[in-house]
C-alpha cells in the first residue's frame, strides 16, 4: 500500500477504491446480511467519497453534499422496511456504514493529495504524510501487543475487546509518544518541526484515536457475534480488522496537517 502512496495520484485512488469496496463487504455481510440495496448504496457512496477526496479541493462543499446524500438514501432505503422499527435500525446501520467505511478510508487519499491544496508542498510530500499516519498508527498497535503480553493482567474493555488490557494500552501510548517526539521533534523532509514536547503530545493522541479506532472495530464485531469481519487476510481477519485503527487516525492526520503546514 505504501508503493502505492508514493506513487499517487490514480493507482492510490484505485488502491483505496478496492479497500473500501471489500470494507462495504465485510460491513454488509456484519450488519445488514442479505439486504443489497443498503450495501449498493454504500458501495456508491465510498467510491464517491474517494474520487471527491481526489478530485475536490479541500474548500469544496461537495464532501458535505455526498453526507447528505447518504444520509437521505439511508432513510429512503429504512423506508422499504416491513416495519418502522426494522427501517430505523437499517437506516441507522447503512448511514453508519457509509460514514465509518466509504468516508474515513476516503480520508487517506485526501491525506495524499493535501499537497494539492498547500502551495508550499510538494505533489511528493503527500506520501510523507501518510506514511506518518502509518508509522504513527504502527506504533501504537505493536507498543500495545508486546506491552500487552508481557505486563498486561487487567482488562480494559472485557465486554467490548477481551484481550486489550490496561497495560497495552499505556505501552501504545508510550511507544507512539515517542516516536511523535523523534518525528515532530527532528522533523525529516515536509513534516513540520514541532518540538520534542509537542511532538510527544501528538504521538500520545494519535495512539488515542488508534486505540478508538481499534476499539470500535471491536464494538462492531460483538454487536454482530463475529470474531472477524472477514478471513480475507490469514491471522488477521479482514480489511476492516487490518485497518480499523488507521481510519480513526487517517482523518485526524489530514485535519493536523492541514492546519499546521498551512
Amino acid at each position: 500500500m505504501l508503493l502505492a502512496a508514493w506513487v499517487g495520484g490514480t493507482p492510490f485512488l484505485i488502491l483505496v477504491a478496492g479497500m473500501i469496496a471489500l470494507g462495504v463487504r465485510e460491513y454488509s455481510r456484519l450488519a445488514l446480511p442479505g439486504l443489497a440495496a443498503p450495501a449498493l448504496l454504500l458501495l456508491v457512496a465510498g467510491f464517491a467519497a474517494a474520487t471527491l477526496r481526489y478530485l475536490a479541493p479541500g474548500g469544496s462543499t461537495w464532501p458535505g453534499l455526498l453526507v447528505t446524500a447518504a444520509l437521505l438514501g439511508a432513510l429512503a432505503i429504512g423506508l422499504s422496511a416491513p416495519e418502522p422499527r426494522e427501517g430505523l435500525r437499517r437506516a441507522s446501520l447503512t448511514l453508519l456504514g457509509a460514514l465509518y467505511v466509504g468516508w474515513l478510508f476516503a480520508y487517506l487519499i485526501g491525506l495524499r493529495e493535501l499537497p494539492r491544496d498547500l502551495p508550499g508542498l510538494a505533489y511528493r510530500d503527500g506520501f510523507a504524510l501518510v506514511a506518518t499516519a502509518f508509522g504513527l498508527t504502527w506504533a501504537s498497535d505493536i507498543g500495545a501487543y508486546f506491552t500487552g503480553r508481557a505486563w498486561g493482567r487487567r482488562r480494559l474493555l472485557p465486554r467490548i475487546s477481551p484481550g486489550k488490557t490496561v497495560a497495552g494500552a499505556a505501552g501504545g501510548a508510550a511507544c507512539t509518544a515517542l516516536v511523535g517526539a523523534l518525528l515532530f521533534g527532528w522533523a525529516p523532509g515536509p513534516l513540520p518541526r514541532l518540538g520534542p514536547v509537542a511532538g510527544l503530545a501528538t504521538g500520545l493522541g494519535a495512539s488515542v484515536l488508534a486505540q478508538t479506532g481499534d476499539l470500535a472495530e471491536s464494538l462492531l464485531k460483538r454487536a454482530f457475534e463475529a470474531k472477524d469481519s472477514s478471513r480475507l487476510i490469514p491471522g488477521h481477519g479482514g480489511i476492516l480488522d487490518r485497518f480499523d485503527s488507521l481510519l480513526f487516525t487517517a482523518p485526524a492526520a489530514y485535519a493536523f496537517f492541514r492546519a499546521v503546514l498551512a
